[in-house]
């Protein structure tokens, strides 16, 4: 993994996370995306992502979100209205629309994203992997390794074989900005993060790529241990509703 990792944004340590369905945002948990129901936090009073986009951006004292558009990722149906609020309200986005080809891209820059994911879930292969980079730009592209229970969330055999690293080696050549890894059966189960080895190998391999992981955070010692090793940022929700991270452990991290 020696290609050249095109400089982009440089992500805060603490990265939340809305996840949004039918116009809400919505708790994640295990990837169980049926059982997916309407956020309820202390932070704010009900689900309008707006809402709740605002009062994260409060708590961690920036304006950096994380978005996985469920409407778009399982029927390739944006909810365009939801984005473009959010960007036109200040949120610098890191969205995740289901990108199944680059004028989804394209459209999603137009709109204001600061860096789209192509994630495997939803990707047909590494040629439009490369597609996406050629029209957005690899400072723009972030790669989602994405996985379930430890094994490849997509079609292995497009992608050279079942091993994650073989995958991550492709999507790098490609010419991405940044890698994230997530194993979406530890999100929201605050069981400790499932890609800490993962993300170690992959670190090691490439020691520039700007590497994302989250899924299961328990507290900010998770989050500094996963920077210690190598992390860049963390992708975190179910802890900051539920007070386990608040502003004491945020200020924790500098920022």
């Amino acid at each position: 993994m020696t290609s050249a990792v095109p400089a982009g944004p440089v992500l805060p340590p603490l990265l939340p996370v809305l996840d949004t369905l039918g116009g809400q945002v919505v708790w994640a948990v295990a990837g169980q995306r049926q059982s997916y129901r309407p956020l309820e936090s202390p932070l704010v009073k009900g689900s309008r992502p707006l809402a709740v986009a605002r009062a994260l951006r409060e708590l961690v004292g920036h304006d950096w979100l994380y978005l996985a558009d469920l409407d778009a990722i399982q029927q390739d149906a944006p909810d365009w209205q939801t984005l473009e609020r959010l960007a036109a309200d200040g949120c610098q986005l890191v969205l995740d629309a289901g990108l199944r080809h680059a004028g989804r891209a394209r459209q999603l820059v137009a709109i204001g994203a600061r860096l789209v994911v192509a994630a495997l879930e939803t990707l047909p292969g590494p040629a439009m992997l490369s597609e996406i980079v050629e029209t957005v730009g690899g400072e723009r592209t972030l790669f989602s390794l994405d996985l379930r229970n430890g094994a490849l969330a997509g079609p292995a055999e497009i992608w050279g074989g079942t091993d994650p690293q073989v995958v991550a080696r492709s999507a790098i050549q490609a010419g991405i900005g940044g890698m994230i890894v997530l194993d979406v059966a530890g999100v929201g189960v605050a069981n400790g993060v499932p890609t800490a080895a993962l993300c170690r190998q992959v670190r090691a391999a490439s020691a520039r790529l700007p590497l994302i992981t989250g899924g299961g955070v328990r507290s900010i010692d998770d989050v500094e241990n996963l920077l210690a090793d190598g992390v860049n940022s963390v992708l975190v929700a179910s802890a900051l509703h539920t007070g386990q991270i608040g502003p004491a452990e945020i200020a924790r991290l500098g920022r």
